[in-house]
């Protein structure tokens, strides 16, 4: 069974590939996928570990800021580490882009 995907990749100069889907809808949904997971921990537990660090301090916010950052933009955060893959996900309105790419990026 061959699985097609009708969802544009673009390869960005420095290697980062971007799908996009323009969809009619107000929400969006922004994901952070990394090739890594469990089965690469060099200590058992890393991505696990590393999963609930997501969104969390960080050098440019503080937990309390993410949340309220979260909550003005009525967005959800989630982040799930797997076997092979990690994701970090940001489910926001459209005009919130900007500011869920921040988080995202700052996690």
């Amino acid at each position: 069974m061959e699985l097609t995907c009708s969802t544009p990749v673009t390869t960005l100069s420095n290697g980062l590939r971007v799908a996009s889907a323009d969809m009619t809808m107000p929400s969006t949904s922004l994901g952070l996928f990394i090739d890594t997971g469990s089965q690469y921990d060099a200590v058992p537990g890393t991505s696990h570990m590393l999963q609930h660090m997501a969104f969390k301090t960080s050098e440019n916010f503080s937990h309390l800021k993410v949340v309220r950052a979260a909550e003005l933009m009525g967005a959800q955060l989630s982040a799930v580490a797997g076997r092979e893959s990690m994701v970090y996900q940001v489910d926001t309105l459209k005009e919130s882009v900007p500011e869920a790419v921040e988080l995202l990026a700052d996690t």
